[in-house]
């Protein structure tokens, strides 16, 4: 997943560090009041592209950071909301093995994740989900930028665990399998589709509030 590994990280990414940080000390602030949400904050590696259609297109890893509201609507239901800030190397394969640099694509990448939470005694919660996800592009550059990019739906598969750190604070750490192809677009014709490989995995503190 992490071969070739060429990570991007756009700058509007750090804006999820204080923005975090103000929701995580919300909920410590409303904790006692109840603890029917959380919210959380990831560390995400996801995977570079599986194959291409025609072959020799490339997407490489994305390292992000990420910000999620979770709603438990009846135990040991929840639903979750996670955004990211996203950004991607695209190259193309040419002969001898020579990469050329075609740019890069930045998008928002949206998860929505129907979860169950195994009722379990302690410390630690299971939990698997079923959603889907929504990327939209919104930033190109090199040659990419002369070509359209549509927004793509998928499908998202996820497992991970909870492990509570106080009555509070939780750590998280999650494997998700997320759909998704990028078209490249050239005056109304398909240049290439991109399957990007589907895993990831994210860990990360949440606060319930």
């Amino acid at each position: 997943m992490i071969q070739n590994l060429k990570v991007r990280i756009h700058f509007s990414q750090l804006l999820f560090i204080p923005i975090m940080f103000i929701l995580l000390t919300v909920g410590i602030l409303r904790a006692q009041d109840m603890e029917s949400r959380a919210v959380i904050t990831r560390f995400t590696l996801s995977g570079t592209s599986d194959r291409s259609e025609p072959p020799g297109y490339k997407i490489y890893s994305s390292l992000a950071f990420s910000g999620g509201i979770r709603y438990y609507i009846i135990p040991p239901l929840a639903a979750e909301l996670t955004i990211a800030v996203e950004s991607r190397e695209v190259d193309f394969e040419a002969e001898n093995n020579r990469e050329i640099s075609l740019g890069s694509i930045d998008y928002l990448a949206f998860v929505l994740v129907l979860q169950y939470h195994l009722p379990l005694e302690g410390v630690l919660s299971p939990c698997g989900g079923l959603g889907i996800n929504f990327n939209r592009y919104f930033e190109k550059s090199g040659a990419v930028n002369e070509l359209g990019v549509p927004n793509s739906f998928g499908f998202t598969v996820q497992l991970g665990i909870d492990i509570d750190l106080s009555s509070v604070f939780f750590f998280t750490a999650d494997v998700e399998l997320n759909q998704m192809e990028v078209k490249l677009i050239d005056n109304g014709r398909e240049l290439s589709r991109i399957m990007v490989h589907p895993a990831s995995f994210s860990l990360g503190i949440g606060a319930k509030f």
